[in-house]
Parts: C-alpha cells; structure tokens; sequence
C-alpha cells in the first residue's frame, strides 16, 4: 500500500511542508494511550451506529473501561469477556479496532461463526465508524471495485490489516500472521473443516508477536452448560465480576436478578388471592433489594452506582487471563422493569426462557436431564379424555398440530392439541400401514386428517385449521434418504391442504423453526428446516414441569408405557464433534428402542410453531362459532337434543291390522 502518493505537480512549498508533518507522523515512537482514552478523545459515534451520536463517553458504560484497557496491558495475553445483550461488547470491540488502526497498527482478526455473519459486522457495525471517523478513514486503504486492499472483508492499513472471516474457512485461519485475534459470538464459532478449532488455529498464527504483546479476545453470550465456550474460559480466567455500592448503606456487591422467593435482587408488587396465589404483576415497579440493608433500590439510582463501581477478580494470581462477567441488570439501556416484564413473558416456555438466561442474565442454560424420566412413572399422569367413558377433548383445546414420520412400513402420525400458553394435550396417535412409495397410505392419512373433528366438551368440533399458503399445520419427516423424493411429491400434491415437508438439523443454538428453501427436481417443493434439538429439550422441560401452567397432557386412551419409553429413550450428551467443536448431541438410551413418538411429538408441536398462533383471537372466534351453530339447529334437532336430556320412557308401539 502506497500511503504517500503525489503528483509531481504538488511538491510545492506548502506540499512539501504537508509532507514531512505526515512522515513525521508516521515515523515518531507513538506515546502510550489506553484504548479508553483514545475512544473518549478521538471516537464520534455516528447516527447510523447508535440512537445517541456524538463523541463516545466513557461514563456511559464504566464497566467497559477496564476490559478495553486490558486490550494494551503488557501482562494481559488473554481476555474473556461473558456478558448479556445490551453490555457493550460489540463497541468495545470497534474501539479496541479503531485503536490498532489509529495509534498502535498491527494485523488483526475478528473470527465469527459464519462467513454471513462477519460481512453483517463489517458492513453495518464496522462501516459507519470508518466513515465517520476521519483519523479512520484516512488510513484505510483506497477503496475501489477492483482493489485488494479496501473489501468488506478486509482492511489494509499502514502497518497492519484488519481480516475479518467466518469460522469454517481454515484457508484464511491460517495463511497470516497475526497479532490480535478476535473471537465474537465464541459459543457458536465452531471447527474449520478438519483443520481443528477455529479459534485456535487463528491463535496459532500469533506466534511471531509472542513477545510483542499479542492478544487472544473472546466474547459472547453464554449458551448450554457444558458445551458452552465462553463459560468454560471464564472459568480459566481471574473470574472478575463488577461491584457497585449501594446508595444507602454503602455496601458494595453484584447486581444478582435473584428470583421471586430471593431475600435480595430484583422485587416488584404483585396482586394475591385469599389463597396467597399471585393473580397479577406489576413489572414497572420493579426495585433492586441490597443484599445488606435489604433497602429497595430505584432505577435512578443505577447511574450513580456504575459511576462508583469497580472490577474485582475472583483469582488475582491468574494475571495472564483475564476473564469479565457482567449481565444486564448493569445495563444503562435496560430498566429494571423491563428485565422483570422479560421474565414474566418467558419464564413459563422453556425455550424462552433459555433466551432470558443467556440474554439477559448471562447464565448457562442446563439442559434437562432425560436419563433421569421414569416411563413407568409417566403412567401415573395420563388423564381421562378420549376414553370410551369420556370421548371428549378439553374445553382448553384450541388448535391442532400433526406429525408424520415416515417409516418402510408406512406413516406414524401424532396429533397435539394446543392451548393459551402453548399448553400441548397428546390426542390421538395412528400407523397407517401399507407401501410409502404409493399414493393408497398417503390417501388414507390425508383423509383422516381432513375428514377426522375432535368433539370438545362444549361440542365444539375441532379439526384441521390453517389459511392456504401461509399456515401448514401437517409436518412430514423427508430426512430419510431412503423415501425423500415421495414425501417431496406427495407434500407439494396436498400443499394446498396444509401439508410441508420438513427436515430437522442439529445444535442447541438453531431456533425451533429456522429456515425454509425449495427443494425437489423442480425446485418447486417447499421444505422446513427444523431445530429438533432446542424442541427436545422443550419436551423434556414439560414433562418435568408437572404443576406448570403449560404442562403436557397425556391421555390414557393413547399414551401406554411403550409410548413413553419412545418418548423418553433420548438424552443430550456434551461431545465434541470435529466439524462444529463442542456441541450437544441426543442420543439414545436404549438402542433397542425406537423413537418415533417423540419424533411425531417433535414435528406436530413445530406445526403449531410455525402457525404462530393467537390462542386469545382462536378463542374468541370459536366461542363465537359455538353460539351459532347453537342457535341455528333445526327445529327437530334442538327437539332432539332436548329429548336426550330427558329420561327415556319405554315405548310399545302396537301393530295396526
């Protein structure tokens, strides 16, 4: 990269003036600055990064002072930083970037999990800030469409170069030298083919700036416990947590969210029945009780405590590594209330409140130990709906959802039935015998499926529901490879009927429904991509969830003990895999075993997600519905139905001659 370039027309006076200031610049020994310092003196956040432009303030967010600083300690070789949302940790990492590219150039890598996710990071959180920021822009390579030095994935500069990279590419993980290297998202980076750890393959590359201050950065969002990446370093490290002082009695502690039966953190008021039961909650008023005086705590109060608060290590005597925890009760950007009104609104879906763990409280989510379910003890819970006794569904049954999977044999399929809260009853369970690459079995489903109401205590008949197109309430297991192509053509014959191939793809952080693409000869046939694993570990969570408001329902007529050994005959185990590192892999418990309840289980209950409901309009429409099919029977069918009321009397009926 050429950084002095001028026409011989320049060398003028003044040029030549302009000229030797700029080598001057370049050549003299740079004085030591923290990156805080440089942020607070030299950094504008612009619009198109933050709600609040202007020249980046420190006091803003005090615990991202001393992790940025770490970033130039002589002693510091390693830095883990474990946070919630809402922390900094993204704009710690641009001023730790802007840093080497203004004051101490060096060559740097920000590894990320996808390639897609580091072109996201460089196009929208890196750009504006090069833009913006003229002592950035200016030392940036030229960019053109046919230079080297000036893309979206990298950035040459005097001295150094910033590359940024997914972790699967070990090509571009191993052909640099490097001194800095950034690992963002650390719990989702995974392996770069067979070459090994991604993140430490790049580390690898540091090797010539062992005694030039070479940094190795890690942050992120805490995932499974276990197989979570982030946690696992923290705990390597000095374990440093942020204390603040309380603003009455001066003790200073952690902000913990603690629970509602916690004698300190987060409190809000709450409405009680006679019964001591809580009826409504009432989030804006959360406070933060000191864990010392037990003083309830305003939000106000927040800014004054950050002010005042300070990192300490847990291990001081692990100076090489250091390792910061902080969650988003710290945050200046998130009202107590509304971490409070974030928990209330998850913490009854399990798969929801994975989110408020990780998200919010920076905590490992511990995955349900299925090892641990008896069979024979699920028994003891199924309920009386369905019955010859009692044939009727529950008034609480709103919507249906449908699992197949496909079999030599033919199709297993699973109906749900959901309710407020997603609350899941099992209600009916069929095999469909006969040869899956003819159209007789498919026909023999679909007819049931279409033709099949189930009768609500309240006499409503519930059946298959769904808008054309847009909700596909039947979900077709096409993962085997051995009958792929007939569940692609017989999905896209019965689209129009709420049919949709789908096809379920492991790890704990792909969300329940992921991605949709078209697949099949024609490219014509619609397929789901699931993440079986985050429904499993929804299932395992309800079953143990006996007394929860959105527990699962089994009924007597269809769940025997061969049904809950299906259920139950899976576990996560902690592996690590070769190609997406440390990862949580379910398994089963007893290979004899099959598991095709669990498997229908899986994909009805995805049906419903993917219809995302709204229980509280669907209830409102069918109680409307009742009524006029109530008031609009025919006179001799009311007469009928008030017959049957009433006792019968026996009637002799005599032969007219």
């Amino acid at each position: 990269m050429q950084v002095l370039q001028y026409e011989q027309s320049d060398f003028s006076r003044s040029n030549l003036n302009a000229i030797i200031r700029e080598g001057r610049d370049i050549w003299l020994p740079r004085e030591f600055m923290l990156v805080s310092e440089w942020a607070e003196q030299t950094r504008y956040v612009s619009r198109d990064e933050s709600g609040r432009p202007g020249q980046w303030d420190n006091s803003l967010m005090p615990f991202a002072v001393e992790p940025m600083d770490a970033f130039v300690d002589p002693i510091v070789g390693r830095i883990t930083f474990m946070g919630s949302a809402q922390v900094s940790k993204t704009e710690m990492m641009k001023n730790m970037i802007g840093y080497t590219i203004d004051h101490d150039p060096a060559p740097m890598m920000v590894i990320y999990s996808a390639e897609d996710d580091a072109r996201e990071f460089s196009t929208e959180k890196l750009q504006p800030m090069l833009d913006n920021n003229e002592c950035l822009y200016n030392k940036l390579a030229k960019h053109a469409v046919t230079s080297k030095e000036n893309k979206t994935l990298y950035k040459k500069f005097f001295g150094g170069f910033l590359a940024m990279s997914g972790s699967k590419v070990p090509q571009k993980l191993a052909r640099r030298s490097l001194k800095y290297v950034i690992v963002d998202d650390a719990d989702r980076v995974g392996t770069a083919g067979n070459e090994g750890d991604s993140a430490s393959l790049a580390f690898e590359r540091t090797e010539s700036y062992a005694l030039l201050g070479r940094k190795y950065m890690e942050f992120s969002t805490p995932t499974i416990e276990g197989a979570s990446r982030i946690k696992a370093s923290y705990l390597l490290s000095d374990q440093r947590q942020f204390y603040v002082m309380c603003p009455f009695c001066g003790t200073y502690q952690t902000l913990k969210f603690g629970y509602p039966d916690s004698e300190y953190g987060l409190k809000w008021e709450k409405d009680k029945d006679a019964f001591g039961n809580t009826t409504k909650h009432y989030p804006e008023t959360a406070k933060y009780m000191c864990e010392a005086c037990h003083e309830l705590i305003d939000h106000r109060y927040k800014y004054e405590m950050l002010a005042g608060g300070y990192w300490q290590a847990k291990y001081p005597e692990r100076i090489a590594h250091r390792g910061y925890w902080i969650n988003r009760l710290y945050s200046p950007l998130s009202t107590w209330g509304m971490i409070v009104e974030a928990f209330l609104g998850k913490k009854d879906d399990p798969t929801e409140y994975q989110v408020f763990l990780n998200t919010y409280l920076a905590e490992t989510y511990e995955l349900e130990k299925a090892e641990e379910l008896d069979e024979t003890g699920l028994l003891e819970r199924v309920e009386d709906y369905r019955t010859k006794e009692n044939p009727c569904i529950p008034n609480n049954v709103l919507l249906l959802g449908y699992g197949i999977d496909v079999q030599g044999y033919g199709l297993e399929m699973q109906v749900l039935g959901f309710g407020k809260g997603r609350e899941p009853w099992v209600i009916y369970y069929q095999i469909f015998a006969g040869d899956v690459k003819q159209d007789d079995v498919w026909d023999e489903a679909d007819e049931y499926i279409q033709k099949t109401a189930y009768i609500r205590e309240d006499g409503y008949r519930l059946g298959i529901a769904f808008k054309p197109r847009i909700h596909h309430p039947v979900f077709v297991d096409a993962s085997d490879g051995n009958t792929t192509h007939e569940v692609y053509a017989q999905c896209k014959k019965r689209y129009l009927k709420g049919w949709l191939a789908i096809k379920g793809q492991g790890g704990q952080e792909v969300p329940a429904i992921y991605r949709r693409t078209h697949v099949g000869k024609d490219k014509r046939t619609l397929l789901q991509v699931l993440g079986v694993d985050a429904i499993k570990n929804l299932l395992y969570q309800l079953i143990n969830l006996d007394k929860s408001p959105n527990k699962l329902h089994f009924s007597s007529a269809v769940c025997d003990l061969n049904y809950f050994k299906q259920l139950t005959n899976e576990k996560g185990e902690i592996k690590n895999d070769r190609k997406r590192g440390r990862i949580v892999e379910w398994v089963k418990k007893k290979p004899g075993v099959r598991v095709e309840a669990l498997d229908t289980w899986v994909y009805a209950y995805a049906a419903m997600l993917n219809m995302r409901p709204n229980f509280d309009m669907i209830e409102k429409r069918q109680q409307e519905q009742l009524k006029i099919q109530k008031s609009e029977l025919p006179f001799n069918e009311q007469a009928e139905q008030e017959e049957q009321k009433q006792p019968r009397r026996k009637v002799i009926r005599r032969r007219v001659i």
